[in-house]
């Protein structure tokens, strides 16, 4: 038996194509409609990723749009606050490994007090990008209890999409555009 929720809160493709087709007298089939929505979301991607294009998303939902923050070194009483910097896990593990040589991850994982690095996006000039839903212009009651949390995505037939395919773009020698803070 499927666990039913008393109230629904997150909707897929196929809730959206009921209420299209309840809406529509002559509706186009599931899986032409799924085709159509997968391609038009990747294709806004895309261009919200290479082209710096701020999305006014539908029925006064606000923007969605890349933005760029500049990465600051928090402190606390002293000390790096290590949840509020991004720590580049790469780095940290080749210098783990190199430090504890012969110990496994899980070895290394009990291990205190370890040295971290921090990213320092060098390449990007020390700033950070990220997916960023600007909602305050959002007609939506109570728009604070409501997030946007982009795909993993990546690079397919030559589109961006989702998380990876802002970091490929960021990183690749292709980039000619600019985020706004």
């Amino acid at each position: 038996m499927a666990y039913e929720r008393r109230i629904k809160i997150d909707y897929s493709i196929s809730d959206i194509y009921r209420a299209y087709k309840k809406s529509t007298k002559n509706p186009i089939e599931e899986s032409k409609f799924k085709l159509i929505a997968y391609e038009l979301n990747k294709r806004i991607s895309d261009i919200i990723i290479t082209k710096s294009f701020e999305y006014r998303i539908p029925h006064g939902l606000g923007f969605l749009r890349i933005k760029k923050k500049k990465i600051k070194f928090r402190l606390y009483e002293g000390k790096i606050d290590l949840n509020k910097n991004i720590i580049d896990w790469k780095a940290t593990w080749d210098y783990w490994y190199t430090q504890y040589p012969g110990l496994g991850q899980a070895e290394i994982k009990k291990i205190k007090g370890k040295k971290v690095f921090f990213q320092t996006n060098d390449h990007t000039g020390g700033e950070v990008m990220r997916w960023y839903w600007d909602r305050r212009i959002a007609h939506v009651k109570n728009v604070l209890i409501y997030s946007f949390k982009p795909v993993k995505g990546g690079l397919a037939n030559g589109l961006h999409t989702g998380r990876l395919g802002l970091n490929k773009w960021i990183t690749s020698d292709d980039k000619d555009n600019e985020y706004y803070l």
